[in-house]
C-alpha cells in the first residue's frame, strides 16, 4: 500500500492537468477524461485495440480540449 508521501506526489503531478484514464482490454479499451479538478468530462467511451482505434481516441481527446 502506497504511503502518504507517494500519494501526495502523484496528486501534485496530476493537479491542474487533464487526465485520460484508459482501461485496457484485448479488443476494446475504455477511456475517460478528467478535468484539472478531477471531474469527469462527458461519458466514458470505448475504442478498438488498433492503430485506427487509437487515432480515433486521440481525435476525441483533442475535441474535448477545444471546449
Amino acid at each position: 500500500m502506497p504511503n502518504q508521501k507517494v500519494l501526495a506526489e502523484k496528486k501534485a503531478f496530476v493537479y491542474g492537468n487533464y487526465v485520460i484514464g484508459i482501461d485496457p482490454a484485448k479488443t476494446n479499451h475504455q477511456a475517460a477524461i478528467l478535468d484539472p479538478k478531477g471531474i469527469q468530462i462527458g461519458k466514458s467511451f470505448s475504442f478498438r485495440n488498433s492503430s485506427l482505434g487509437f487515432a480515433n481516441m486521440l481525435i476525441k481527446v483533442f475535441c474535448f480540449r477545444a471546449f
